[in-house]
């Protein structure tokens, strides 16, 4: 393949710049020169491409610099003093990286791909599943709109990329898993999976998408409407409240037609970085309304604390648990806190546990199938959560729908659900010590347990009577004629 040089600089060539420079080869593109600040490199090649220094950067006049290293901040900062603008910097730090592949989606994939006609189009929509079809709250949520999608005739699929989990563990819709025959011998992972997405959202001819992720799925759906189909509907979900989205999100916003957030934070932040007001709809959760009545524990029963979610380290912190079980401990609380969910910590937990003697106080219960879990709930008198980030829990409304009362750490969603010191309490992330103080006031105060979680059990039937599902999804999904 004839390589060809195009007017612009890598700044950074490590490890990072290594593999962005064979990104750019796999498509026979190269940039002029590498810079880097490291005086070791100047003046050698790596991989066939010159090292330059910072102050040669004004000879060059190159029309973009790509940042391919770790310390994007200080490098812009650095650029910027050089008196280069800020549309010529561009944040290249992944192949992934969503301002690297809006900026050279022209020239990697334009004219690659022969896209299907608006004649073609059918009618429905895909579902992204980049992490999966696992039972992960994301997926949850995408089952349950299967399901909904199927009631009111609006047909669909799931995408699922190679390299996930591919057990089928819902059939509501059928199953596109990718292939692993779309590897490139000659490139590892990242380009392949972008460029068989590209090819199987145009090969499914469904006019419509939704984005769960900010990842390849959504990449390649908006590098379709960029440069080959305009037709292509893309539906954004903003599911967590991290960088990652808000960074992708408002990079393609022109290619998306709807972003779709789950909670005022969100949406407040979404909006702050620039993305369009017009396009912003907020999804509410439509939780089904629990038969039973709920019962408290008495004055002279031990308190009883519930937690539904993933266990993991990273994002919910289950650690916290035992460090919140170990104060309640000390504060002569009889309690016990059941843990309901699986995850890669799970091994890890329980065996801290039994190494802090908590045995009595902390039990484990596994994975419980969605169908019982407001049977879980209704065991339980308190929700706990010490996320260090959320987007808005389904954990946290589904507990509050049976009336149990939420003490969590405040993470995106909760202000849209708790009043503070009415229907649950808010602590700060990692405040173990505030939130025990607060499990201490309930378990002292047990009539305060009926009161908040009424309160709590209300705040989400109201809600729900806000809520017509099956219009909100018709008016998204089926094709005006």
């Amino acid at each position: 393949m004839a390589v060809e040089t195009v007017n612009c600089i890598f700044w950074g060539c490590g490890n990072i710049g290594k593999e962005m420079l064979r990104f750019w080869k796999f498509h026979g593109k190269t940039p002029i020169y590498f810079c880097d600040n490291d005086r070791r490199y100047w003046n050698k090649k790596i991989e066939g491409i010159s090292v330059i220094a910072p102050e040669d950067l004004h000879k060059i006049k190159p029309e973009k610099i790509y940042i391919t290293c770790s310390n994007f901040e200080a490098v812009y900062e650095q650029l910027r003093e050089c008196r280069i603008e800020k549309e010529r910097i561009i944040r290249a730090d992944s192949i992934s990286a969503p301002q690297m592949l809006y900026e050279t989606a022209e020239i990697f994939f334009g004219g690659k791909f022969n896209p299907m006609t608006d004649i073609k189009a059918k009618e429905g929509c895909m579902i992204d599943l980049s992490c999966g079809m696992v039972l992960g709250g994301v997926e949850r949520w995408s089952y349950s709109l299967a399901c909904l999608l199927k009631k009111i005739g609006i047909e669909g699929e799931y995408l699922v990329p190679f390299y996930a989990d591919t057990l089928q563990i819902d059939d509501t819709l059928p199953v596109i898993f990718y292939s692993k025959d779309g590897i490139c011998e000659n490139f590892n992972g990242s380009n392949s999976f972008l460029t068989e997405s590209i090819q199987m959202i145009l090969q499914s001819s469904y006019r419509k998408i939704i984005c769960n992720f900010p990842f390849e799925i959504f990449q390649a759906a908006c590098i379709i409407k960029k440069l080959f189909l305009k037709r292509l509907y893309i539906i954004a979900v903003l599911h967590n409240d991290e960088d990652i989205y808000y960074e992708a999100y408002t990079v393609w916003k022109e290619c998306i037609d709807v972003c779709l957030v789950i909670s005022k934070r969100i949406k407040k932040r979404l909006i702050q970085k620039g993305f369009p007001s017009e396009k912003v709809s907020m999804l509410q959760w439509n939780i089904r309304e629990p038969i039973d009545e709920k019962k408290y524990s008495s004055e002279h029963m031990a308190i009883r604390i519930g937690y539904a979610g993933r266990i993991t380290y990273y994002q919910k912190r289950v650690d916290l648990l035992l460090e919140l079980a170990e104060k309640l401990v000390l504060q002569g609380i009889d309690f016990v806190i059941d843990i309901a969910g699986s995850g890669d910590y799970e091994e890890i937990l329980r065996k801290g546990i039994y190494q802090r003697k908590l045995e009595r106080f902390v039990r484990v219960k596994g994975y419980i199938e969605h169908e019982y879990i407001f049977e879980f709930w209704e065991n339980q008198d308190i929700y706990i959560s010490c996320s260090e980030f959320e987007g808005h829990s389904i954990s946290q409304v589904e507990a509050m729908a049976v009336g149990v009362v939420p003490v969590v750490t405040n993470t995106s969603g909760v202000e849209d659900d708790i009043i503070d010191g009415e229907n649950g309490f808010i602590v700060d992330i990692g405040d173990t010590e505030t939130m025990a103080k607060r499990i201490h006031w309930l378990y002292s105060n047990r009539d305060k347990l009926y009161e908040f979680g009424s309160k709590a059990k209300m705040h989400v039937k109201q809600n729900r009577l806000k809520i017509d599902e099956e219009k909100f999804w018709s008016d998204l999904l089926i094709i005006k004629k």
